[in-house]
């Protein structure tokens, strides 16, 4: 249910960001939303158990690595880095991403 709330307010958004009104949209079925949430959840459990069963950690040069490239593009890239690292959970989601792409390589 939560997923489905968080996907369907992503959507809306990048559809704001891109000019379009949502409400002319009629994105109102919940049920395919709910299914696309349903998806993602039960891919998201089959990839947490796969990495477990391999036994894949982050790796911290690549870990390093990806914080430095979405920190380049701003005018303080350090503290960007440093933003990453000072918060356990920021620096968990990048783990993720690169056990993701670690796993489906």
């Amino acid at each position: 249910d939560s997923e489905t709330q968080r996907m369907s307010q992503q959507t809306m958004q990048n559809m704001m960001q891109r000019g379009i009104n949502p409400e002319n949209m009629g994105l109102d079925d919940n049920d395919a939303m709910a299914k696309a949430a349903s998806k993602r959840v039960k891919l998201g459990l089959l990839m947490a158990e796969m990495v477990k069963e391999a036994e894949i950690k982050p790796d911290p040069a690549k870990v390093r690595e990806t914080i430095e490239g979405m920190a380049a593009s701003y005018e303080d890239s350090a503290a960007v880095v440093k933003w990453y690292y000072d918060d356990p959970q920021r620096l968990q989601e990048i783990e993720a991403m690169c056990l993701e792409e670690e796993a489906v390589n």
